[in-house]
């Protein structure tokens, strides 16, 4: 029995850190580079990039509905190992072959935007994508079976996480099944079919919480050598207060965002990194002279680059704003925050083909890149606004006035991107395409002329 004080708040223990740290870096890797290959520019024609998007419309679908479902499986990670606060080499040994799999989901991602329609290319996704919810369900057997859970969790918790481990899986065997049926039939509706049962997957915990509702509260385990400590119940309380537990205890599903946090900062850097894969030297079997690393230098696009890491770089930062506002995350900010990654990740695709855009294609690309950089700020708007507002996960606040300047900030983000692809889109004019920088730069003298202060970092 473990000798610590440990709560379902808690996403990680001594014991746990360093492999769910390794869990979520796996993670923010996979969900990245399924979009890795979706940004190949190399069949592009110039001006023809209207036929181009329309004809990977289908890969980008593709990449949104992977990109859900690996998020959906890291949310179950998530989940489990609120409950699980202790490692032994069985746990440890399931979550590396768990990690395996996820780390080679972009190969059959690959395989399905390359073969679309085809069964047998969706069942190489589907049956890997069950076995990570197959070995989900043993992870939790495993430390149950073991008492590496939080001691005398209550019935009702074990119920509800069993319930909701064990759908997982068996829904993508289902889905699995129809697209090994499809591949035996040769049949493009069954594939279809087979993808929409796998999304299915979403609305699994709602139907489920008919029959196992979610735990109202958190679960807490304060073990004897801790409770008879020295410690007066004044300086117990205030400290159990400082820890941001008060509201969390009385939520559904709610813990602290140590994970959120790192898997988005981990599909951030991974996302600006590709950036970089677009600054390429010369070609092999290319003379290498002075002059050529001159034309290299000069070709290499530098203003899309810096500009995107730049944005993703504000992004960031207004992500890290948000979650020093909150004491802890749920499904709703969960799901906000899995969103906004799909998008950050998406970032590079846009942003080569600004690249490479000839002067027929400028005003499309220029629409599509901040058409996607809108959905992110809007996304983003969003989290700020609901983490504000949501009670319960929330911070004590300073005044009304400070919340106000934050989400007039976050507003004039989203506004600025939509007045840009308005002009872009109405005049074609790709000369308005930097007017959303301006707008950025003007944000913090635009609120103090509002409000007559200056909005803080905090």
């Amino acid at each position: 029995m473990t000798t610590e004080a440990v709560s379902s708040i808690d996403t990680s223990t001594e014991q746990t850190e360093r492999m769910l740290s390794l869990s979520d870096a796996l993670f923010a890797i996979a969900i990245t580079f399924l979009a890795l290959d979706i940004g190949d520019v190399a069949g592009l024609v110039p001006g023809d990039v209207g036929q181009f998007l329309y004809e990977r419309l289908a890969d980008y679908l593709v990449y949104f509905g992977t990109f859900v479902l690996v998020g959906y499986l890291w949310w179950r990670h998530h989940l489990i190992f609120r409950y699980i606060k202790g490692r032994n080499a069985g746990l440890s040994w399931l979550n590396i072959l768990l990690l395996a799999l996820v780390a080679a989901l972009p190969y059959p991602a690959a395989l399905v935007r390359e073969a679309r329609g085809m069964g047998l290319a969706l069942a190489m996704l589907l049956v890997p994508l069950t076995a990570i919810g197959l070995l989900l369900w043993a992870e939790w057997e495993v430390a149950f079976h073991f008492r590496l859970v939080i001691p005398d969790l209550p019935v009702e918790t074990t119920r509800y996480i069993r319930a909701t481990v064990v759908s997982t899986p068996l829904v993508l065997a289902v889905a699995s099944v129809v697209a090994l049926v499809s591949w035996q039939r040769d049949s493009s509706q069954l594939c279809l079919a087979a993808a929409v049962v796998g999304l299915l997957l979403l609305v699994a915990p709602s139907v489920l919480r008919l029959r196992w509702p979610t735990p109202e509260q958190a679960v807490e385990y304060l073990p004897d050598s801790v409770a008879d400590a020295e410690v007066s119940a004044d300086v117990a309380l205030a400290d159990s207060n400082q820890r941001a537990r008060s509201m969390l205890t009385r939520i559904r599903n709610g813990s602290d965002a140590d994970r959120l946090k790192v898997l988005t900062d981990g599909v951030v850097a991974i996302a600006v990194t590709i950036l970089a894969l677009q600054l390429r030297p010369p070609p092999i079997g290319t003379d290498i002279t002075n002059s050529a690393l001159l034309s290299n230098l000069a070709s290499a696009p530098w203003y899309p680059y810096f500009l995107t890491f730049g944005i993703a770089g504000v992004f960031w930062l207004g992500h890290v704003r948000i979650f020093e506002r909150v004491q802890g995350v749920d499904t709703v900010l969960i799901w906000l925050n899995l969103i906004f990654l799909m998008f950050i990740a998406f970032l590079p695709l846009p942003t080569e083909l600004l690249a490479v855009a000839s002067k027929g294609d400028a005003v499309l690309i220029e629409v599509l890149y901040l058409s996607v950089m809108f959905i992110v700020s809007v996304v983003s708007f969003t989290m700020s606004t609901y983490a504000m507002w949501a009670k319960h996960i929330a911070r004590p606040r300073s005044t009304r006035k400070a919340d106000l300047m934050s989400i007039t900030s976050s507003a004039i983000g989203c506004l600025a991107f939509l007045v840009a692809i308005v002009l872009v889109s109405a005049t074609g004019n790709p000369a308005f395409y930097g007017s959303f920088a301006l707008v950025f730069l003007l944000r913090s003298s635009i609120i103090k002329a509002i409000y007559g202060e200056r909005l803080t970092e905090r």
